[in-house]
């Protein structure tokens, strides 16, 4: 599962076919989704606060983050924490997205 900003033509769902934690709130709402909103909620919180918020990442199975600028400033990315942590990798990377494999994050509250 990625996570991804929540624009209706990103990459990794239109074109790569990936699941997405959550996608554009109008496709979430209409569709019927529960918890839309606690799902953004925990998204921000992963993004901006991943030491603490381990326990998300497996509670929805995400492996990877595909990093944009719109993802990164609309939820306040912990940038450092991803690009430097020891259980995160760089699998791709170009001038418009990162993606971070997550996979390999420790979950030490277990």
């Amino acid at each position: 599962i990625f996570i991804v900003n929540d624009s209706h033509i990103h990459p990794a769902t239109n074109l790569g076919g990936k699941t997405a934690l959550v996608n554009m709130a109008g496709w979430v709402q209409s569709h019927g989704y529960p918890n839309m909103w606690g799902r953004y909620a925990d998204m921000r919180s992963m993004l901006s606060k991943p030491h603490k918020s381990q326990h998300l990442f497996q509670k929805y199975g995400i492996s990877y983050i595909a990093r944009d600028w719109r993802l990164a400033k609309d939820n306040g990315m912990d940038e450092d924490y991803f690009s430097f942590s020891n259980d995160v990798s760089i699998v791709y990377s170009s001038g418009k997205y990162t993606i971070f494999d997550v996979r390999g994050l420790s979950f030490p509250n277990k």
